[in-house]
């Protein structure tokens, strides 16, 4: 009985198994289309001038908050300790302040990312569908979970093209 179960698992093992598909598989990289298509350069830009300009924005509080922390620092011998810790109470309340704001916008550039990166994705995925549809492919998978491919599954630039000509 023994030998009968081994006999059939050795068998099982060395029969060729042969996977034959008639569904038509591709890959895209959605990262590459939002980074070169005209529509996602734009968004791109929106992103970085808006995390410029509150990184700016947090520098210069940033300075101010440091100016104000040196300037109790060199006047602490000189005036009263009430004084020196009503300035120094000042200073936490703007630490905090700035503390705050900086979560905010940070909050607030997330949310203008998902929205926008959300509107991409509405223009992009009914142009996938469409391309799905008119060249009967069954699945398409995203290229960072494909191994190798045939260029010919690739398509990214195809997407890329058509997105960019419904401007």
């Amino acid at each position: 009985m023994k030998t009968l179960k081994t006999f059939i698992i050795i068998l099982y093992l060395l029969y060729p198994c042969y996977s034959y598909s008639e569904d038509k598989v591709a890959f895209i990289n959605l990262d590459k289309v939002i980074k070169n298509s005209t529509q996602g350069k734009e968004l791109i830009n929106k992103i970085e001038k808006l995390d410029k300009k509150n990184l700016s924005s947090l520098e210069q509080k940033q300075s101010e908050i440091k100016k104000f922390e040196d300037e109790i620092n060199s006047k602490r011998n000189i005036v009263s300790k009430e004084e020196t810790l009503k300035d120094i109470e000042k200073l936490k309340n703007q630490i905090k302040l700035f503390n705050d704001e900086k979560n905010k916008m940070v909050t607030d550039l997330n949310i203008f990312k998902k929205t926008e990166l959300d509107k991409i994705m509405k223009k992009i995925n009914p142009i996938i569908q469409s391309y799905m549809e008119k060249n009967s492919i069954e699945i398409l998978l995203d290229s960072k979970y494909i191994y190798i491919g045939s260029a010919n599954s690739d398509l990214t630039q195809i997407i890329i093209e058509k997105l960019n000509n419904t401007n």
